[in-house]
């Protein structure tokens, strides 16, 4: 049986809830303000993770740059309440995802823009494979940055996803190298 991680009304964070080497978890119903990523998981597999708001500059994180990391997990529900740049973050975005497999995304709202750096994403995934994308409204509101961007990523699907006033919709970037952008 999985393990539940839900919180209760008004409950949140100001710091990052890091999750490593586990699996067959939930997380549901979190806010998180101010912070730099509110759930973030490494090396994890079998997970859900849903109901999240977030007043920060990230919402849900999982892998990272280096290795393989984590597979077969659905994230859902996610909404950016406000853009608030933290000094000195680094994450740009409302989900990040580097170098994971077998997952979904679906329900990510956007409801007030991002609006730095120019390279940033509403919804960012890299290097990661087997992966779909679905049911997410993202309005930038000043052009100044992308709505979703997927870097060197193969076999996906990106379905029913509505972003607007984004300075590219949609960036696509192959593994070797920049060679096509669509928006």
């Amino acid at each position: 049986f999985p393990v539940t991680i839900k919180a209760v009304e008004g409950e949140g964070g100001t710091n990052t809830i890091p999750y490593t080497y586990l699996q067959n978890v939930i997380i549901d119903g979190f806010t998180f303000t101010n912070c730099r990523i509110g759930v973030w998981f490494l090396f994890c597999r079998n997970f859900l993770v849903q109901n999240i708001q977030a007043n920060s500059t990230a919402a849900v994180a999982c892998g990272n740059d280096g290795y393989d990391d984590c597979d077969n997990f659905i994230i859902r529900n996610v909404t950016q309440l406000s853009w608030s740049l933290r000094k000195g973050s680094e994450d740009f975005y409302i989900i990040g995802i580097y170098r994971c497999s077998k997952f979904s995304i679906s329900g990510v709202r956007q409801l007030t823009g991002m609006t730095y750096p120019a390279n940033a994403s509403s919804i960012d995934i890299n290097e990661s494979t087997y992966f779909s994308v679905d049911d997410a409204h993202l309005d930038q509101s000043t052009k100044a940055v992308n709505g979703i961007t997927l870097a060197g990523c193969q076999y996906y699907s990106v379905d029913d996803c509505n972003v607007i006033n984004a300075k590219s919709g949609f960036v696509t970037y192959p593994r070797n190298g920049i060679d096509k952008l669509f928006g």
